[in-house]
């Protein structure tokens, strides 16, 4: 009786727990018919595949609600933000770079060749700037920012920093320019100034307060300032003190002050002329180095003979490396082949053009053509080979290379080749003269004055 009770009240609890397990897959599947059912529909799955996908489909739904809820809070701050900031602030604007400030510009650049310091109209040789850690040769009228560096070898460069400041590097110089200041590592900097400027070397930092200023340092922060007009404070390892004009005093070991020589002002003054450009020239020739007188001797072959030879000529700038060349010159051999005649005399005159490239260290090389008149005797007979003066014309290929030994003297050598029309005496005597192309060549070595 017991067990039957136990059974009766058992059975209807099972029945009861089949029928809400039955009923799950049914509810599960109306959720997932709402919520993803577009997907499984697209994808026309099973019901047993409906039932995992629908499940999936609940977990998504709860990430999407949790990314919504995430977006929400994404957006909220932005657009309270954007609120806050009004419409035309809503997109930031990203902020440009500061300019570098100007620190002038290259007024006048010099390189030396040939013993002098010639203008320099395109490119510099002697100068180079450093600017973020890059090189490149400097050019006149280049502007300067804050941070560059220039460094001349066998060259000087000025700048035209405005407001009256003009700034000098000398040869072998090492200069940084920042705004009121110039950091001196090796060379030398004048310094004219309406306004205060300051310049350092090594532990010392000099600051004039208008005047005219010579700096001169060296690698070891050592070096000597000189005040020729205005007035400089002088802070270093030595201590502190003032110079006044036409004073000077040592930079880095001593703070002993001592009088500027009369010589020495002289001499900035001699110098300082090579940091002025010079006025522009009018017409083609366009600079100070405009013409050339050569006077040379060497040897030539004419004729089928070696003649002695002594020259002068004259090279005249067209523009830039052209140059218009002539030249006049007296060639003679003995005629010990003829009787009555001691010498055979020659006279080549030649024009024509010639082409002239500067090399570092003062060298320069050149070429060209010239047209040439070949005045002399010329044999008008086989019979005793009676002379007569004739002109012969020809023409001439030249190549040379040349030293500045000076400012105004200079030293060249020069190799020509060509042909030129010879005319023989005629066979026969009914015939006519024998005309043929004839070899000419010549080496010549001068020395020639700048103009």
């Amino acid at each position: 009786m017991r067990w039957l009770l136990v059974f009766l009240l058992v059975l209807p609890s099972a029945a009861w727990s089949q029928e809400d397990g039955a009923a799950t897959p049914d509810d599960n599947s109306a959720v997932g018919d709402d919520s993803a059912g577009d997907d499984d529909d697209s994808a026309g799955d099973d019901d047993s595949a409906g039932d995992d996908d629908d499940s999936a489909g609940d977990d998504d739904d709860s990430a999407g609600d949790d990314d919504d809820s995430a977006g929400d809070d994404d957006s909220e701050p932005a657009a309270s933000a954007e609120a806050s900031s009004g419409s035309s602030t809503a997109v930031p604007v990203e902020a440009k770079p500061t300019a570098t400030p100007s620190m002038g510009s290259i007024v006048v650049l010099r390189d030396r060749t040939g013993g002098s310091l010639n203008l320099v109209r395109k490119v510099s040789r002697e100068t180079e700037v450093v600017r973020a850690g890059n090189e490149f040769p400097a050019t006149p009228d280049l502007a300067l920012g804050s941070g560059d560096a220039i460094r001349t070898r066998q060259g000087i460069a000025a700048i035209d920093a405005g407001g009256g400041l003009r700034l000098e590097l000398g040869e072998r110089s090492q200069v940084r320019f920042e705004p009121g200041k110039a950091l001196i590592r090796l060379g030398e900097l004048v310094v004219e100034t309406p306004d205060p400027y300051t310049f350092v070397v090594g532990e010392s930092t000099v600051t004039i307060t208008s005047g005219l200023v010579r700096v001169r340092g060296d690698l070891k922060g050592r070096g000597v300032v000189q005040v020729f007009e205005g007035a400089a404070d002088v802070v270093g390892p030595a201590g502190t003190r003032t110079i006044t004009a036409l004073q000077s005093t040592e930079l880095g070991t001593t703070a002993d002050v001592r009088p500027v020589a009369a010589e020495e002002r002289e001499e900035l003054d001699a110098s300082r002329a090579s940091f002025v450009a010079p006025p522009p020239t009018k017409g083609l020739v366009a600079s100070g180095d405009r013409a050339h007188i050569i006077i040379g001797g060497g040897i030539a072959r004419i004729d089928r003979s070696d003649f002695g030879m002594a020259d002068i000529s004259t090279r005249v700038r067209i523009a830039g490396p052209a140059w218009f060349h002539a030249a006049f010159a007296f060639a003679a051999r003995p005629a010990d082949e003829l009787d009555g005649y001691d010498a055979v005399i020659t006279l080549p005159v030649r024009m024509g053009v010639r082409f002239l490239a500067e090399l570092p260290r003062s060298i320069f090389i050149f070429g060209g053509a010239d047209f040439s008149l070949l005045f002399g005797d010329r044999c008008t007979s086989l019979d005793g080979c009676p002379r007569q003066f004739s002109v012969e014309p020809g023409g001439w290929l030249d190549v040379g290379v040349g030293l500045y030994l000076h400012e105004r003297v200079g030293l060249q050598i020069e190799l020509s080749g060509g042909l030129y029309r010879r005319r023989l005496p005629p066979a026969t005597a009914t015939g006519g003269d024998i005309i043929s192309p004839e070899l000419q060549a010549q080496g010549l070595v001068g020395f020639f004055v700048r103009l």
